[in-house]
């Protein structure tokens, strides 16, 4: 579609058959100013005559979705049928009265060029195909009649689709993730928005307001220039302490920019915040937006993959949890309980069939509907929770807790959880979430050990991310690399 610019033949017609009208005795007395009035209005209509037809016939869904080639296609469609609404469509780019351009449309073309610093290739928005177009169509020797209307309506149409699809990719991101990614939607007003800089001559703030804001993303940024240089003198030497080659690094960083722009707008979010990097095995603790601590966490083994959740509440804790075992986890200690199944005894759990306490040891465990079966873990120093747990709303069933196994906190590789994120310093962790409340150490100390479930309110608005991001940088802007854990980077480098 961005290569093809066809003569239309009957639009030609009929710009021939105005402009002879014009000339004969229909206009017998008109002056000059006459003649440029009637000159503008023809040029304004046959502008407004190429959109209708533009718009029936080349930029349809199917056409507009393979010219984004991405995700919420649909929503993208919608979006450039606001900008020429049907019956009224005209052109946005250009003066609609001379077919001239908006300085807009010199400020997308040097914005498009400078795609490569987020990592996005201009090709794909049509960028050569627009630059020759912009010189052809307006070139110092363009024929004083303008003959060319047509073209130029083509012209304007394939701006605001390349405008559209590189502002939605730079906002939302140009691959879509797995279902194992829980990423709340963004349906930003892509339309409204290019609109107003268009007016404005702002395409320079609209592409860096489309732009994720965070830090983390522009520091990504900086590592691509230089990691790029690194990949042209030689792709294939080794960067200092890893693997990996300089090219391999450039396609990571690309990724981990890409995933940037999937995250909500900080704005968005909580300024309290935890924020669980897993292959970097760490945890991120925000109070008012600035960074207060690390800690080290356990994550999911790889065939209990903890999911990637953004942006969810945390409103309490819970200080000696009890624990209700999960399906999959009883179905893996099953083999333990058929055996004998005193060892839910001495473990402190309690069975209940169809709600009803029962003694583990009257349970044909061979033969029973396990659906009919659930079992809770008791408050105590083993509880596979620990002495405190911080639950935040998900789908998963995933928490952040304690865990009597202090061990694997001291492993190098931390993924070794059933899915849940095991945190090594929890009693810190709830003191810097309770800040601001009416609980202190003393009090947290004892409700940790009492035998007793007790619930703590958060004071403010906690929000939790649990994300992946293999390249990073660290507080000194040094780049980093992490564990592809999941093997998320395999999967998205493909797409990407």
């Amino acid at each position: 579609m961005l290569n093809s610019l066809s003569k239309q033949p009957l639009l030609l017609f009929y710009l021939f058959v105005a402009v002879l009208l014009a000339a004969c005795k229909g206009f017998p007395s008109m002056n000059g100013e006459d003649k440029a009035a009637r000159r503008i209005a023809f040029a304004d209509s046959v502008l407004q005559v190429n959109m209708w037809q533009l718009l029936a016939t080349t930029y349809t869904p199917d056409s507009l979705a393979k010219l984004f080639l991405s995700k919420n296609a649909a929503y993208l469609q919608a979006q450039f049928e606001q900008l020429y609404p049907k019956g009224q469509a005209k052109p946005i780019w250009l003066n609609s009265q001379t077919g001239l351009p908006q300085p807009a449309v010199q400020q997308y073309l040097q914005q498009l060029q400078q795609a490569p610093q987020h990592a996005l290739n201009p090709q794909q928005y049509g960028y050569l195909q627009l630059s020759n177009l912009y010189k052809s169509l307006y070139a110092a020797d363009t024929p004083a009649v303008d003959t060319l209307l047509p073209n130029k309506a083509q012209f304007d149409a394939l701006l605001s689709a390349s405008a559209l699809a590189y502002t939605a990719h730079l906002q939302n991101g140009y691959v879509t993730p797995s279902r194992m990614w829980d990423i709340p939607a963004k349906k930003p007003p892509l339309a409204q928005n290019l609109l107003k800089a268009i007016q404005n001559n702002a395409i320079d703030t609209l592409i860096a307001q489309a732009a994720p804001v965070y830090e983390g993303y522009r520091q990504l940024q900086k590592q691509l220039a230089s990691f790029s240089a690194e990949a042209e003198k030689n792709p294939k030497a080794k960067v200092p302490n890893y693997s990996l080659t300089y090219q391999d690094a450039v396609k990571k960083i690309a990724l981990n920019m890409e995933r940037y722009r999937w995250l909500p707008h900080p704005d968005s979010v909580s300024s309290r915040r935890v924020w669980v990097n897993i292959p970097e095995f760490k945890m991120h603790v925000f109070d008012n937006n600035k960074e207060i601590d690390q800690i080290t966490v356990v994550v999911g083994e790889p065939k209990n993959a903890t999911p990637v959740l953004v942006n969810k509440p945390m409103s309490n804790v819970i200080f000696s949890p009890t624990w209700t075992i999960p399906t999959n986890i009883a179905q893996e200690e099953m083999e333990y309980i058929l055996r004998n199944p005193a060892v839910l005894i001495v473990a402190d759990v309690d069975v209940f069939v169809d709600g009803k306490k029962v003694d583990p040891r009257d349970v044909d465990w061979s033969t029973i509907n396990k659906k009919r079966v659930k079992m809770r873990q008791r408050p105590k120093p083993t509880n596979s929770m620990g002495l405190v747990k911080f639950p935040f709303d998900n789908n998963f069933g995933i928490y952040i807790h304690d865990t009597p196994n202090k061990v694997d906190f001291g492993s190098a590789h931390r993924a070794q959880s059933h899915g849940c994120v095991r945190v090594a310093e929890p009693k810190k962790l709830a003191m810097e979430l309770l800040q601001g409340s009416n609980w202190g150490e003393g009090d947290i100390s004892k409700a940790m050990n009492s035998g007793k479930e007790q619930y703590a309110r958060l004071p403010q608005p906690v929000s939790v991310t649990i994300y992946y991001l293999t390249a990073w940088t660290d507080a000194e802007g040094n780049l980093r690399f992490g564990t592809d854990v999941y093997g998320h980077d395999r999967q998205q480098l493909k797409q990407l």
